[in-house]
Parts: C-alpha cells; structure tokens; sequence
C-alpha cells in the first residue's frame, strides 16, 4: 500500500533529499537482519503505531510535501527489523521441543 501509494504520489516527493536518508535506512535494516549473533543485545525502540504518531495512514490531502511521512515510514522500517531480529534471535535461543 505505501510503495502504491508513492508512485501514485511521487511527483510530491523530492528524490534528492530521500536519496540518502533511504540508502542509511537500508544500510541499517540489512545490518541488523544480516548481523551475526550480537554478544549483546541491541536496546529494541517500541513499535509505535502509526496511528500514534499520524493523523491517518496517508498523508493529508493537499499536502504537498511527502518527505516527512516517508521519513517517518522509513523510521518505523528500521523499528520493525529490529523487533524482527530480536523474535528471531529468541527462537534461536529456545529450547528445541523433543
């Protein structure tokens, strides 16, 4: 839905400056999915609903800039990865069932 939506709307997004703050979000989320078992765990951010932290899921009509919402989604990316490793690293830690 977000990626639809950004093609839909792009014309109200300035390329240029989400060039970087998107290839450092992806930089990051790779880390910490790709890292190797950390010997300490990372602090994990709580997940925030966008609900919290929008007034809706998309940005207001008549807005005519999109960097700040994408922004914040590429935030909330780098959260959910780090929630996703910590899962991940928990099931690992389980016990295997017998």
């Amino acid at each position: 839905a977000v990626k639809t939506m950004l093609l839909l709307q792009r014309e109200r997004l300035d390329l240029d400056r989400l060039h970087e703050p998107l290839a450092e979000s992806a930089g990051r989320i790779a880390a910490v999915l790709g890292a190797v078992r950390p010997a300490v765990p990372p602090v994990m951010p709580p997940i925030v609903s966008s609900e919290a932290t929008d007034s809706g899921t998309s940005p207001a009509v008549g807005a005519d800039d999109l960097n700040p919402w994408a922004l914040r989604r590429l935030g909330l990316a780098e959260v959910l990865a780090a929630h996703l490793r910590r899962d991940a690293e928990q099931v690992l830690q389980a016990p295997a069932a017998a």
